[in-house]
C-alpha cells in the first residue's frame, strides 16, 4: 500500500547538471558593491580633491576599471590642478624653495599618470600624458612671463616624465624620444635642443642609472658609425655639446679646448 502511494506521488530527484550549478551558487560568497562608483560624480570628485594623490593612484591599481575610469576624468579637472598646486607659494615661485617644491609635485603628478594611464598603450599614454599636464601648466604659469613660464613648464613637464617613464624598458626610450621631439618642436635651435636634452634627461633625474640608461640610447642614436669621423670623436662632440658649458660661456675656454 505504501509503495504504490508513493509511486503514484512521482517524487523526481534533481539531476547532478543542475544541481552542481545550484551549489556553486549557494557557495560562493556574494560580491560587496563598490560604494566609490555609486556616490555621484560632484561628490566624488570633492573626495578625490581631499585624498593625497598616491592614494588616489593607488586606487587605480587596486580599484575596478570603472573607478580608474572616473580617476582618469578626474585628472583633466581643475579639481586636480588645484590639489597639486595646494603646496606653492606664489611668492618663492622664483626662489630655490619654489623649485624644489614644483618639481616634487610634478613627480607626484607623473606618478598618478603612470598608475591611472597602465593599461593604456605607450604612444596613448604619453599623448595623456601631455594633454594632462597642459592644464596644470596653463593654472601654475599663466601669470609668469613667456620666458620664464616656458622654463617652468618644461621643468614641470621633465619632473613629470621622469616619474611617468621610471622602470619602463629601453625599447621604449625611441617612442619617448619622438614624443618629447614632438612636443618640442626640435631642430630649430641647437641651443634649444641642448637645453631640453639637459632638462629632461640629466637635470631631473635622480636615478643614476636611468641616467646613464638614457645617455647610452641618446649616444647610439645621435652618432653614425659609418661616418669618417670617429666614433669616439663624435661621442666626445655630442658630450660636450650636452654636459659642456652654454655657446654663451665658450669664450672662457682656454684654446685648446675651443
Amino acid at each position: 500500500m505504501l509503495t504504490r502511494s508513493l509511486s503514484k506521488l512521482m517524487l523526481d530527484s534533481p539531476t547532478t547538471a543542475k544541481l552542481v550549478p545550484m551549489l556553486l551558487r549557494s557557495s560562493q560568497p556574494s560580491q560587496p558593491p563598490n560604494y566609490l562608483l555609486l556616490i555621484p560624480e560632484e561628490l566624488l570628485t570633492n573626495i578625490f580633491s581631499l585624498l593625497p594623490m598616491s592614494d588616489i593612484g593607488m586606487l587605480c591599481l587596486t580599484g575596478s576599471t570603472n573607478l580608474r575610469d572616473k580617476v582618469m576624468v578626474w585628472i583633466t579637472t581643475t579639481s586636480c590642478s588645484r590639489l597639486v598646486m595646494v603646496s606653492l607659494d606664489k611668492h618663492v615661485m622664483d626662489q630655490q624653495a619654489g623649485y624644489d617644491e614644483w618639481v616634487r609635485v610634478c613627480r607626484m603628478f607623473g606618478l598618478l599618470c603612470k598608475r591611472a594611464s597602465m593599461l593604456c598603450s605607450t604612444s596613448t599614454r604619453l599623448r595623456l600624458l601631455s594633454s594632462w599636464y597642459s592644464k596644470l601648466q596653463c593654472l601654475v604659469c599663466d601669470k609668469m612671463d613667456r620666458d620664464w613660464a616656458r622654463l617652468w613648464g618644461r621643468l614641470g613637464l621633465a619632473a613629470a616624465t621622469t616619474s611617468f617613464t621610471l622602470g619602463w624598458d629601453e625599447t621604449e626610450f625611441g617612442r619617448v624620444d619622438g614624443w618629447l621631439r614632438n612636443m618640442e618642436q626640435w631642430g630649430v635651435k641647437d641651443e634649444d635642443l641642448r637645453s631640453v636634452f639637459r632638462i629632461f634627461f640629466w637635470e631631473i633625474v635622480s636615478n643614476d642609472d636611468t641616467k646613464a640608461s638614457w645617455l647610452s640610447f641618446i649616444l647610439r642614436t645621435n652618432t653614425n658609425p659609418s661616418s669618417p669621423v670617429a666614433l669616439e670623436q663624435q661621442s666626445a662632440s655630442l658630450l660636450f655639446s650636452l654636459l659642456g658649458p652654454s655657446r654663451d660661456n665658450v669664450f672662457l675656454l682656454p684654446p685648446s679646448v675651443k
